[in-house]
């Protein structure tokens, strides 16, 4: 649709390459015909273990033209996760780039017991690899393709993508062709964003908020999208200066990271419009702090990889107070419902578990149908896991999560809303609640915390922060102090490495 609108506009730019609708429509075109001349059929499942880049967004597109389940994968992952993710989502064949940080990725693929090495293309071509690099692969036939695209439906399954496993064993989410499509329009309709846009993409393409909120749907919009050459928030805030980027997404651990550089560097980064937080809870200060210092209209949203990455969003005409404290409202065509332990909805003002119905459901998670069962009804609602209250206007307030709760001795202990407070303190730059087990209470608080740079601070500064403005069992009974809390790829805190280093520092089995 774009490439007939605008034929050419640049559609993706990087420090290696810019493309315009036209010729990404003919890339991906090309890259298709060699996955057919490969064997890559309708419904095969492919792995791509590759960095942010335009050629991996190329490789998803051609993918989806051909009617293959494209399997994003984390480029973090080590040998066994990697086993385990290929093993659970059947991945046929693999496209791969050469490495991120410590991993390289054809070193990390000889230890799998699938695909077959024949089965495995790159998309460098290094002396050495055992792989064949997907550009020597002949085409097929431009009408192969034509038969091929003609074949997919929108019901049909589009992607494999991987919960991101902060506090269990990540999941295999399915989703569909149609799915994904509604999905990124919503959100591009929800940055109120068109041709004039730039979008820079900051977030790992093995994400779905990166894959729909940001690089879908700016392509969605027509807007152009720009990829920076690293991860690191210079090489962002540089982009973001040179390419007059007008719309950026992100997680608030790289929100936070970015508001540092950019009182070292001062970029110019007055382009910047709008864009989304998400992925991770943060105080309502937090979220203002953001909108003054970047100078843009920040928008508040609730996504997962069960909803193909978006359930909410707030407005740019909504007020400072409302986005900053809120996750906005559901997507037209979207139904929430805020539930009760026992699954009836509540009145607007409770706390209950959020539940959401729409075209933006996955289909299940993947060869699990008892875990699919547990969080999708046969009407289709599908339990989110968070807490939150809604308003009579439909505005959902964010509350936690569910699996965090801390019960200390009967009583409910929401992590969310110590941390809230936790973090209304300038000397804390962050900060995680976690449970640490009690032979009396069964669970006690852990308050783990981050001080910023040239502060001090000691357990009790900290727990008296808590100490009369909350009551006194949700004092944290044990504050431990971190140069830096544990990240997940994703960017979360990594609860449960967090829990065993705790558990460790404080003598406990």
């Amino acid at each position: 649709m774009q490439t007939q609108r605008f034929p050419e506009r640049e559609a993706v730019v990087s420090d290696t390459l810019r493309l315009t609708y036209s010729e990404l429509l003919e890339t991906s075109g090309q890259y298709a015909r060699r996955f057919l001349a490969a064997g890559i059929r309708k419904g095969v499942h492919v792995g791509v273990l590759a960095n942010d880049a335009p050629e991996t967004l190329i490789c998803f597109y051609a993918l989806w033209r051909i009617g293959a389940v494209v399997v994003p994968i984390c480029t973090a992952f080590g040998v066994e996760e990697l086993r385990g993710c290929v093993r659970s989502a059947d991945v046929g064949y693999m496209v791969i780039d050469h490495e991120f940080r410590e991993n390289v990725f054809p070193e990390l693929c000889v230890s799998l017991e699938q695909p077959d090495a024949d089965r495995i293309f790159t998309l460098q071509q290094e002396p050495g690899y055992k792989y064949r690099y997907l550009f020597d692969l002949p085409m097929a036939a431009p009408a192969e393709l034509e038969e091929a695209e003609s074949s997919v439906t929108e019901d049909d399954p589009d992607t494999i993508l991987f919960s991101s496993g902060s506090t269990g064993s990540a999941r295999p989410v399915i989703t569909t062709h149609f799915a994904r499509v509604n999905t990124i329009f919503a959100q591009a309709a929800g940055l109120d964003a068109d041709e004039n846009d730039r979008f820079c993409s900051v977030l790992p393409l093995f994400h779905c908020f990166s894959i729909t909120g940001t690089a879908l749907a700016a392509l969605a919009a027509g807007a152009c999208l720009c990829f920076p050459a690293g991860r690191r928030t210079d090489i962002i805030l540089e982009m973001i200066e040179r390419e007059k980027c007008t719309v950026l997404n992100a997680v608030p651990t790289l929100f936070s990271a970015l508001l540092r550089r950019q009182k070292e560097m001062n970029a110019d980064i007055s382009s910047l419009r709008t864009g989304l937080i998400g992925g991770s809870s943060y105080p309502p200060e937090f979220f203002r702090r953001i909108c003054d210092e970047l100078g843009y209209t920040l928008l508040p949203s609730l996504g997962q990889t069960e909803a193909t990455g978006g359930i909410t969003c707030g407005s740019v005409n909504d007020s400072l107070e409302l986005r900053s404290e809120s996750l906005g409202r559901a997507f037209p065509m979207v139904e929430v419902s805020v539930r009760s332990r026992g699954g009836n909805p509540v009145p607007p003002g409770i706390v209950g578990e959020i539940y959401f119905r729409g075209f933006n459901g996955m289909i299940g998670y993947y060869k699990m149908p008892a875990e699919t069962a547990r969080v999708k009804s046969a009407d289709g609602w599908i339990r989110t896991g968070d807490l939150a209250k809604a308003d009579p206007q439909g505005n959902l307030y964010y509350r936690g999560r569910i699996k965090d709760l801390i019960i200390r001795g009967g009583e409910n202990i929401s992590p969310e809303e110590i941390e809230n407070l936790l973090l209304s303190d300038s000397r804390i730059a962050r900060v995680k609640i976690i449970d640490v087990p009690d032979t009396h209470y069964m669970e006690e608080a852990c308050a783990c915390v981050v001080l910023n740079e040239g502060t001090e601070m000691d357990a009790e500064d900290v727990q008296s922060i808590v100490r009369g403005r909350l009551s006194a069992y949700k004092v944290p009974r044990y504050v431990l102090f971190f140069d830096r809390l544990p990240l997940n790829a994703t960017g979360k805190v990594d609860r449960r490495r967090l829990r065993a280093i705790a558990k460790e520092r404080l003598g406990m089995k």
